[in-house]
């Protein structure tokens, strides 16, 4: 992100540039700290800096494409890996949809 910023001679959209930086240190950190290890939501916060980076590579004059890119990029960032890779669900009975097993 940096780099596209001095490729822009540093004007740049700044409010993009931290909120985008500052989300996805964050959430990274926060993802350390509680010991979240679903890697769906790992690849998902890569995914959306991506998207975030792209958006922020199209420079634009219009505020609106800025605020469509932001809201877009992290929201199809975070839910493609959920809808790609399924996760385990854990066996539970009282979870059955018949009920508890009679075994």
């Amino acid at each position: 992100m940096f780099g596209i910023a001095v490729a822009y001679r540093w004007d740049i959209p700044w409010l993009y540039f931290i909120a985008a930086i500052v989300l996805y240190a964050s959430a990274n950190v926060a993802g350390n700290v509680f010991g979240e290890d679903d890697l769906r939501l790992r690849i998902g916060l890569h995914l959306a800096f991506i998207f975030l980076l792209v958006g922020f590579w199209l420079h634009s004059n219009n505020t609106t494409v800025y605020i469509g890119f932001f809201i877009g990029g992290i929201a199809g960032g975070l839910i493609i890996p959920y809808l790609i890779v399924r996760g385990h669900q854990e066996h539970k009975d009282s979870a059955h949809p018949h009920g508890p097993s009679s075994e």
